[in-house]
């Protein structure tokens, strides 16, 4: 028997969610524990974990927190098939994770309703990199100081923010994608597009 035979390639599953975490640097160092963690094996499978109203130190406080991962082979005979020996390169496969928190509260100055991330990836034949979608991604009842921000979702309008005219500090991140750091100014009793202006700028940045 080879050494193929004896160990052929095999899909390995990858997927995790959290709740609640944070890593506060300033005014003192604190590392606040995840609360609501799933974690996928890499034979995939499900996993969730549910967590009830929760305080972390002065910090963080929320009431519920969810996550859940799930990963599997599209075609559950392509699994069978491949513990016969067909290569996994030939399974689709897919794997998604999501975390809802609700009831979050920073610092008793900002607070958010109801949080809910949803992300999944395939595989397939022919593929050299797995496909990605986000789904039904939403951050809804933001408030900061008790002003109501607004909501969002990435699918949808933009997060409107209520700011006073005049220079402002401007940071955006975003998984894949280079952070961008630099400065606005908000023209008075008008409004400014930083959301969709920066979009443009990423698409010309990629085609560059």
């Amino acid at each position: 028997m080879t050494s193929k035979e004896l160990h052929p390639r095999r899909h390995v599953f990858h997927g995790h969610a959290s709740g609640v975490a944070a890593h506060i640097r300033r005014p003192k160092n604190a590392v606040l524990d995840v609360k609501g963690c799933s974690t996928l094996p890499v034979i995939g499978g499900h996993t969730e974990h549910k967590v009830g109203k929760t305080k972390l130190g002065k910090w963080v406080s929320f009431q519920s927190a969810h996550t859940s991962a799930h990963g599997d082979y599209e075609n559950a005979a392509h699994g069978v098939a491949t513990t016969r020996g067909k290569p996994f390169d030939e399974a689709a496969t897919k794997t998604s994770v999501s975390a809802r928190v609700r009831g979050m509260n920073i610092l008793g100055r900002v607070s958010i309703a109801d949080l809910n991330l949803y992300m999944e990836s395939r595989t397939g034949p022919g593929m050299a990199q797995p496909s990605i979608r986000l789904k039904g991604n939403r951050i809804d009842g933001v408030k900061i100081d008790g002003a109501k921000r607004g909501v969002y979702t990435p699918l949808g309008e933009p997060l409107r923010i209520r700011l006073d005219g005049g220079k402002h500090r401007l940071s955006i991140e975003a998984p894949g994608r280079k952070a961008y750091v630099g400065e606005i100014e908000v023209p008075r009793g008008q409004e400014l597009g930083v959301h969709r202006a920066r979009r443009q700028r990423l698409a010309l940045e990629e085609r560059h």
